[in-house]
Order: C-alpha cells, then sequence, then structure tokens
C-alpha cells in the first residue's frame, strides 16, 4: 500500500515543488486550458511555464484563436529561451493560419521591429523547424515564403550556429526562387560537411539535377539552364527511397551521421 501512495505523490508532485495533477488529454475541458494557458503567461517560474505550455500542447485546444495568440506573445517575448522554444513547438502544432507569423518575426534581422525580444540560436532552430512542413506543402502565402526565403538564406551565410545553418539550408529545399539556388551553392562552400550535406540535397530537390556537392558543376549548370526549377522533383523517389538496398541505405545513414557531427572545439 505504502509503494501506492509513493507514486500517486510523484504523480501530483512536480519537480519544482508545486503540486500538480495532469490530466489524460481526452479529458482536458476548455477550463483546464484557459488555467494552463494563464500559467504558461503569468507563471512565476519557468519551469511552470513550460510545463503549463507542454500541457496545452498536447490537448485539442491548441489551435484555437487565442491559444495560438497566447503562445505567439510568449514566443516573441518571454525572457527563458526554453520557455520560447516550448510556445515555438506549440505554434508547430497549431493549423491555424497566424501560427507563422510570429516564427518568422522571430527570425527577421531585426526581430525588436515586430516586438520581439533578440532569440538565441536554439529558438531560431525551433523556428524553423516548425515553418518546415508548411514550407513542404506549400501553405506559406507567397509574402510570407519571401520573407522566410529572406531570412533563410542570411542565416544560411552568416550564422554562427551549424544547427542552424543546417536548418536554412533544408527549408531553402522546399522555396522554389531563384535567389535560393545562389545562396545554396554558396554554403556548398562552407568548411561544415553538416551544411554542404543540406544544401545540396536542397539543390537537388529543388532542381531534379545532382552533381556531387560540387558547387563549381552547379553554378556553370545554372548560368547555362533557362528554367533551374523545370525538373523539381524528378529526384525525390532516389533521395527519399522506400526501400535501398544494404550499400545505399548503409551510405545514406553515414552522410546524415556526418553531416551530424560536430567536432570538440579547443579550449
Amino acid at each position: 500500500m505504502r509503494w501506492l501512495i509513493c507514486v500517486f505523490c510523484s504523480l501530483l508532485v512536480g519537480c519544482s515543488g508545486s503540486w500538480h495533477f495532469q490530466k489524460s488529454p481526452v479529458f482536458v475541458t476548455e477550463a483546464d486550458a484557459a488555467r494552463y494557458l494563464r500559467e504558461a503567461l503569468n507563471g512565476a517560474g519557468a519551469d511552470d511555464r513550460r510545463e503549463a505550455i507542454q500541457q496545452i500542447s498536447r490537448t485539442r485546444f491548441v489551435s484555437q484563436a487565442t491559444v495560438v495568440e497566447g503562445m505567439s506573445t510568449i514566443a516573441r517575448t518571454d525572457h527563458s529561451p526554453s520557455v520560447r522554444c516550448a510556445a515555438v513547438r506549440a505554434l508547430a502544432l497549431a493549423q491555424a493560419e497566424p501560427a507563422a507569423a510570429p516564427l518568422l518575426a522571430i527570425l527577421s534581422e531585426h526581430p525588436e521591429n515586430a516586438g520581439c525580444l533578440p532569440p538565441d540560436d536554439t529558438v531560431r532552430w525551433d523556428a524553423l523547424d516548425a515553418l518546415l512542413p508548411r514550407a513542404q506543402r506549400g501553405a506559406l502565402p507567397a509574402e510570407q515564403q519571401a520573407e522566410l526565403s529572406e531570412s533563410a538564406r542570411r542565416l544560411l551565410a552568416g550564422n554562427a550556429s551549424r544547427d542552424v545553418r543546417m536548418a536554412a539550408a533544408r527549408i531553402l529545399g522546399c522555396l522554389p526562387r531563384p535567389e535560393v539556388l545562389s545562396a545554396l551553392v554558396d554554403a556548398l562552400r562552407q568548411r561544415d560537411f553538416g551544411v554542404v550535406y543540406e544544401a545540396d540535397r536542397s539543390l537537388m530537390a529543388l532542381t531534379g539535377h545532382d552533381f556531387q556537392h560540387d558547387p563549381a558543376a552547379w553554378s556553370q549548370w545554372l548560368e547555362k539552364t533557362n528554367d533551374p526549377f523545370a525538373e523539381r522533383g524528378r529526384l525525390d523517389a532516389r533521395m527519399r527511397p522506400a526501400r535501398s538496398g544494404w550499400w545505399s541505405s548503409t551510405t545514406e545513414s553515414f552522410k546524415r551521421g556526418l553531416a551530424r557531427f560536430a567536432p570538440k572545439q579547443e579550449s
């Protein structure tokens, strides 16, 4: 009996020592969602705010206009990067169209003009990752596509974080715009293979051609072609095969692992 009491207490007591009862998302009511949102906006501790965001993210209310507005405010203005990241991930789950605007504001060159506190690179990475499915579906209107293209190209060229540069290269592969191609070819000259790998795959996805990470070959081809997007998607089956042979899958796994590898920095 004692162990049962201990288990019950562990479910009630959070890491911060405050008492919480985590309802199953199926049973969360609108009143519960409103309480989570108030805690997410006004909670005294970052852990409490982040937990409240995670709670509401699991529910059917995550796409409601009031919740999206609240998550947008948190993603733009909370002083804790981890809380901002939780809000960004909540916006990624929301199907509402306004959820994209605060993510684009975070990535802009001057986020303060959109009422954002300066984001760190973790927040930028999460914002790019949150926008990726929308870009893949073509769900962003032309104006937002242009805004995303500008931000991703700037981050790809000059951001200090390899994770941000890799995410920027990845999302540019969903934007068939002329200015994107030159930015991706320039990225092939970076020293980090993770960035080179993502940039090359994006070029392959956009053009249907493969020049094996060679920026000179890509530049020559782009100079000669009149419509670089004419064969877009031709290599999709090769890039994302349903089933592949042992050698192909092993090679691709090795490339993905090498792309994620970050050498230890000397102190």
